[in-house]
Order: structure tokens, then C-alpha cells, then sequence
């Protein structure tokens, strides 16, 4: 049998590595079917926050542009920070916790896949979520801050992106043929 090389080796970990991470995904994707298959699927809101918070995505693009145009890496560091928190758990805007002081426990922020995460995009969430929470309080989620500038940042970044939806799923499924709430 011959000796694998270190480069080889390298690659056959990680090809198994990618095999369980694929087979495992797909696994958990049939259970996520199976388990909402009696539920009513829930539906994305383009306008979750048009009663509550009509001004929500002005607010927050005010932000991000001027963040572009003072800080351009803050486009980057947002969207990167926005994958890093939806990759392991969902987008719930956990990457933005800190570790408190004192405790051994380490917040997804300081962990230490994430230690390399830029400033700007926590600078630019912190500031977008100051002024909403200035005009909104207590009403728009982190989460959709970090998503809403994410996808302002690809805007700026791509302007011929197709439009990315935001935000949160309605409480009631939509009817498409009818184009009303059930």
C-alpha cells in the first residue's frame, strides 16, 4: 500500500470531512420536511416591520451608505459577518453576543472561529441598530438589522443583484392565487 503524503492525507480528511458535513445536512433537512409536513408552512413578510416600523429599511440604509463611503471594507466585514452567524444555528443574530465578564462559557462573538471577524461590520450593526432603536424602540430584531444591511452592503457592493427579501415570516400563511391573507 503506498504512504500517503502529507498533501494527500490532507485532502482524503477532508473529503471525508465534507462527506459526513453533506450527508448530514441532507438528513437534517428530510427531519426538518418530516416534522413541518402537518404544520402550515409559514411564509416570508417583505413587509413585517410596514405597520410597526414603516421608515425600518430608510433607517438602517442611511447607515450602511454612509458606512461605504467612510469605511468601504465595512461592506465585507457586514455580509461575512452575517454568514458566520446564520452558518451554525440560523440567523439569529448570536454572533453579536458577548462573552460576560468573569465567565468561562465563550459568546458565539469571542469564540475563537470568530476572533478574525472585522470592527467595521459590528461598528456598522451597532450603529444601524441605535438609530432604529431610536425611532422603533423595542420593535425591529438585531437580526434583521444584521440581514437588512447585509443585503443593502450586496446592493452597494453588486447594484445588479436581483432583490434579496427580508424579513421575518408572517404569522399567516399567504394564499398566492388569491393574493390575500388566509
Amino acid at each position: 500500500m503506498p504512504v500517503l503524503s502529507p498533501s494527500s492525507s490532507t485532502f482524503f480528511v477532508f473529503t471525508c470531512f465534507f462527506i459526513i458535513f453533506f450527508v448530514t445536512i441532507n438528513s437534517t433537512s428530510c427531519l426538518a420536511i418530516t416534522n413541518n409536513a402537518t404544520r402550515r408552512p409559514r411564509q416570508i413578510s417583505v413587509n413585517y416591520y410596514a405597520k410597526s416600523c414603516p421608515q425600518v429599511e430608510q433607517l438602517i440604509g442611511s447607515i450602511t451608505s454612509q458606512q461605504f463611503k467612510e469605511a468601504p471594507v465595512s461592506a465585507p466585514a457586514t455580509i461575512r459577518l452575517f454568514f458566520h452567524d446564520c452558518f451554525v444555528e440560523g440567523c439569529d443574530a448570536s454572533i453579536l453576543i458577548e462573552t460576560k465578564p468573569g465567565s468561562t462559557i465563550l459568546a458565539e462573538k469571542d469564540a475563537e472561529e470568530n476572533k478574525d471577524l472585522r470592527t467595521e461590520g459590528f461598528d456598522t450593526i451597532t450603529r444601524a441598530k441605535t438609530l432604529v432603536e431610536s425611532k422603533c424602540p423595542g420593535i425591529v430584531s438585531c437580526a434583521d438589522v444584521l440581514a437588512i444591511a447585509a443585503r443593502d452592503f450586496i446592493h452597494l457592493v453588486s447594484p445588479t443583484v436581483s432583490t434579496l427579501h427580508c424579513c421575518r415570516f408572517a404569522s399567516h400563511a399567504f394564499d398566492r392565487k388569491k393574493k390575500t391573507r388566509k
